[in-house]
């Protein structure tokens, strides 16, 4: 997966993740518990400090990250 600019597209160009590219990643958390597991402690982790640390994005982010983590811990425990 890549995102960022693409040197023939200008140094502004946005660059997406092809559908593909995205479902190997997603099946790569999915086959691999201590992927799975790594990944959920890091979004725990960093929810705990947009919630207690950085102002804003307690108000900003709650539902995106709690949606991340509820998925990754759904595939823990059917994984």
């Amino acid at each position: 997966m890549s995102c960022g600019a693409d040197d023939d597209e200008g140094r502004d160009a946005p660059h997406w993740a092809s559908d593909k590219s995205v479902q190997e990643a997603v099946d790569a958390v999915n086959k691999d518990p201590r992927l799975r597991a790594d990944l959920l402690g890091k979004a725990k982790a960093a929810t705990e400090h947009m919630d207690n640390h950085n102002r804003g994005n307690k108000q900003n982010r709650p539902s995106e990250m709690q949606a991340l983590i509820d998925k990754l811990d759904a595939g823990a425990r059917t994984g």
